[in-house]
């Protein structure tokens, strides 16, 4: 019964962002994809080969990401929210690239794995300058299992930072307390948040 109400919450969270966007910026709100069906969330568990946290999919459940057009309409810093069919894309892009990369030696593990790509980070959005927020299913000695993460080529792997919310809860809590509390920017469509938290 506890589960059910917090996965509830999830969606609530999810919706009242929106509301929240409506009221900043239609053009972003009105690119928010129709949810994801259990069949939809099922395929994408299949191809990831592990099963992803209830928070995740209930969000999947409220929107589907985003349909944008060539990263024009970002919405999480310059990041936009992917669908689930681009989440498979690129997950399986990264792992062919990267998934038999050794762990860097000369990186001490920290809150991630000291490795290029690892097959539990699990993408859900992305830019045009390569950077992307993940889910992190296989973290670190001093991390957390469904943390969130920020990467881009060149990341310090062993900062505290990359690490920017402690599960996708807090990380939907955090953006719907920046939306409400007017802690934005928007410039030419794009919104980014005016400490930085998310590049």
């Amino acid at each position: 019964m506890i589960e059910s109400l917090l996965l509830c919450s999830m969606q609530n969270s999810w919706t009242e962002i929106k509301n929240q966007l409506e009221k900043i910026s239609s053009t972003v709100a009105d690119s928010f994809n129709k949810p994801a069906g259990d069949e939809e969330i099922a395929l994408l568990e299949m191809h990831l080969k592990q099963s992803l946290p209830g928070f995740f999919k209930e969000y999947l459940k409220t929107f589907n990401g985003q349909l944008h057009n060539e990263f024009k309409l970002p919405f999480v810093g310059y990041n936009c929210l992917l669908s689930i069919a681009e989440i498979i894309d690129i997950y399986k892009r990264l792992l062919d690239l990267f998934g038999d990369e050794p762990k860097i030696d000369w990186v001490q593990e920290n809150k991630v794995q000291p490795v290029i790509w690892d097959k539990s980070w699990i993408p859900f959005t992305a830019s045009e300058t390569n950077t992307k927020i993940a889910l992190d299913l296989n973290p670190g000695i001093n991390g957390v299992y469904g943390q969130v993460i920020q990467l881009w080529p060149g990341q310090d792997l062993e900062g505290d930072h990359i690490v920017i919310a402690s599960s996708f809860e807090e990380f939907s809590e955090k953006i719907l307390s920046y939306l409400k509390e007017k802690k934005y920017k928007l410039e030419e469509g794009k919104m980014t948040f005016t400490d930085n938290w998310i590049i």
